[in-house]
C-alpha cells in the first residue's frame, strides 16, 4: 500500500476552523471553498470532520457531501455526528468513501462492528485521540478523558472490525513541531490495522519520519493551511526519500516547508 498524504478539513457546520490542541478558534473560510482548493491540489484523500455535530447533537450535513462528490473524484472520509448505522449508510450514499467514528465508538463499541458488518471494514475509520504519552483516550473533541487505555482500545477496535485508525496527539495538534513518533511506534506494535498519524506535522521531514516507522499515512491541516506546502510537494519529497507514494501528475518545485 502506498503511503498517503491526507489533508484534514475541520469545520463547524459549514465554516472551516483551526487552532491548537483541539481548540479550534480560528476561522479559515467556507468548507466548500477549502474543499475545492484541496481538490485542485489532488491529495490521496481528504478527511472532513465536523467538530461540533456530536456536541450539538445534530446529524452530518449530507448535502455538503453530495456537493463534494459531484465536484471531485478524490476519495473522502467524513466524521462528526455519526452515531448509528443509518447515518453511516447515508454518509456513504451521499458520496463519502469512509466514515470516521470518534465519541460514538467510545460509547458503543458495537457500533464499529455493526457498520463494519454492513458496509465493510474498509469503510470504518476510528479516531483515537490521546495526549502525549499519558495513555488515556479522549472523547468529545478532546474535552473528556475516558477510562479507556489507548492500547486496550486499539486492540478492541481491531477485534470489533475497524478498518483503520486515525491516531491523534492532542498535545501536538497545530504546533507544527513534529509528530509523536514514540507514541506512533508503540501503537504500531500493538495492532495490525493501518494507522494514519496526525498531530504536529510541520515539515516534509515529519512526514518522512512517520512513513519510515510504518504508518499508512499522515493526516494534517495546519501545514497545508498556514504554510505554502502542498500535498504534491510532500509527495515529491517523500519519493526522493525512498517512500512509496503516489506521485502527482505535474511536478512542483520542492520547498521543504
Amino acid at each position: 500500500m502506498k503511503f498517503r498524504i491526507i489533508p484534514i478539513v475541520l469545520y463547524d457546520g459549514t465554516t472551516v476552523v483551526k487552532g491548537k490542541n483541539f481548540f479550534n478558534d480560528r476561522t479559515i473560510g467556507s468548507v466548500e471553498a477549502i474543499a475545492n482548493l484541496y481538490a485542485r491540489r489532488r491529495p490521496d484523500e481528504i478527511f472532513f470532520i465536523d467538530i461540533s455535530a456530536t456536541s450539538s447533537n445534530r446529524e452530518p450535513n449530507f448535502s455538503i457531501f453530495e456537493k463534494f462528490a459531484e465536484k471531485f473524484d478524490i476519495p473522502f472520509c467524513v466524521g462528526g455526528g455519526i452515531n448509528s448505522l443509518t447515518i453511516a449508510q447515508r454518509c456513504l450514499s451521499s458520496g463519502a468513501e469512509k466514515v470516521l467514528l470518534g465519541t460514538a465508538a467510545l460509547r458503543r463499541i458495537d457500533l464499529v462492528s455493526d457498520i463494519a458488518e454492513e458496509l465493510g471494514s474498509q469503510a470504518v475509520v476510528v479516531s483515537v485521540d490521546t495526549f502525549d504519552m499519558e495513555g488515556s483516550v479522549y472523547a468529545e473533541n478532546g474535552r473528556v478523558r475516558t477510562n479507556w487505555n489507548i492500547f486496550d482500545f486499539v486492540r478492541t477496535l481491531e477485534n470489533a472490525g475497524a478498518g483503520e485508525i486515525l491516531l491523534q496527539d492532542i498535545s501536538r495538534d497545530g504546533m507544527l513541531q513534529g509528530l509523536n513518533t514514540l507514541l506512533i511506534g508503540e501503537v504500531l506494535t500493538r495492532t495490525s490495522l493501518p494507522v494514519v498519524a496526525s498531530g504536529g506535522a510541520g515539515s516534509f521531514d515529519h512526514f518522512a519520519e512517520a512513513a519510515k516507522i510504518g504508518v499508512s499515512g499522515v493526516a494534517a491541516s495546519s501545514i497545508f493551511q498556514f504554510t505554502q506546502a502542498t500535498p504534491a510537494q510532500v509527495a515529491l519529497y517523500l519519493n526522493l526519500e525512498g517512500v512509496d507514494v503516489r506521485l502527482p501528475s505535474q511536478s512542483h518545485l520542492i520547498n521543504k516547508g
